[in-house]
């Protein structure tokens, strides 16, 4: 099969009906008197954000451990200063207690359900406060990537939504723990900005169905995964994302017998024929940050003319495809 570039400009038509719902964080929270930002540095509770988190903050699970950056809305340096030189303290200990680090890090832990009012203090004058909810854990919802295939060796998140007797997603860093099964560990070394704020980075290296349980003091639930290999692969389709004069990032899509893959690489690539002035840049994607849009396996093709690439799962499975190019 032939592709031949395209150059798409997407054009939206609005009128006084049409309304587009995206969520594009907008953080961080501000104080009530407008002089502190509170950055939360451990994620976002609920859904994936594009651009961090809300500038509220969500309702904590009791139990949970939060991390923020504080520091001034105006940027000045003096107002920095007295940021840096601040303590803080929680009006109400009982829901929530808070100290500062050696790094200035605001650190909170959420005790029992309740509101506290949280206050940034420098030298016995309140720079600003900011009020924070505490609820209990009403549910445990595990989100869902297309398919529970995972490839062996692979990290994967496992994102678990913490939701209380408000009905919101509540910030849960701390308060949940998961129960893994054999062969299946946490992943040390996974670390995201635009994460879930309860999210687990998996990874086994053993084939076969694993069992993983979560619960928090509250509640309780679980989910199961199937570990598989890349000579279980039974199909796997190639296609250009983006493609420029001469340029293409091509995404694979793996699957075992319809179901995706994720995970990778999934496939190897290479180029089957082309002119000269070609190189292929293979890389491997996740989906920690974004999972709606991950690209698993990858390769970023340079090039002019018509070029062939090549993704190959196993000794069965074998994905080519055809690019033109300018010249």
């Amino acid at each position: 099969m032939k592709c031949l570039f395209v150059l798409v400009v997407p054009m939206i038509a609005c009128d006084s009906g049409f309304e587009l719902d995206l969520d594009l964080g907008g953080g961080p929270a501000v104080g009530q008197r407008g002089a502190v930002t509170f950055s939360m540095i451990d994620g976002c509770p609920g859904e994936d954000f594009l651009f961090g988190c809300r500038d509220t903050l969500p309702p904590f699970a009791m139990q949970s451990h939060a991390r923020f950056i504080i520091g001034s809305t105006t940027g000045e340096v003096e107002d920095e200063r007295r940021i840096a030189r601040a303590w803080a303290r929680s009006l109400d200990r009982r829901v929530a207690t808070v100290t500062r680090d050696d790094d200035g890090l605001l650190l909170m832990h959420s005790l029992l359900p309740g509101a506290a009012t949280i206050e940034i203090v420098e030298d016995n004058e309140v720079i600003d406060l900011i009020e924070v909810k505490v609820e209990s854990i009403k549910s445990l919802e595990i989100n869902p990537l297309e398919s529970n295939k995972m490839l062996a060796g692979a990290p994967f998140p496992m994102n678990v939504t913490a939701i209380g007797g408000s009905r919101a997603p509540l910030f849960g860093r701390g308060a949940i723990v998961a129960n893994l099964g054999a062969g299946l560990a946490v992943d040390p070394d996974i670390t995201t900005y635009f994460a879930a704020s309860e999210q687990f980075a998996l990874r086994s290296d053993t084939p076969g169905e694993v069992r993983v349980d979560v619960w928090s003091d509250t509640a309780r639930t679980g989910t199961t995964y199937e570990i598989v290999t890349r000579d279980q692969i039974t199909e796997v389709d190639i296609e250009p994302v983006f493609p420029t004069e001469n340029k293409a990032t091509f995404a694979a899509v793996a699957k075992i017998d319809g179901a995706v893959v994720h995970g990778g690489p999934t496939c190897d690539w290479r180029i089957v024929s082309s002119g000269p002035d070609v190189t292929i840049s293979p890389y491997v994607g996740n989906a920690f940050s974004v999972s709606w849009f991950t690209l698993d396996t990858a390769a970023v093709l340079y090039g002019k003319g018509e070029v062939v690439v090549e993704c190959r799962a196993n000794d069965r499975v074998v994905a080519q495809e055809t690019i033109v190019f300018a010249q």
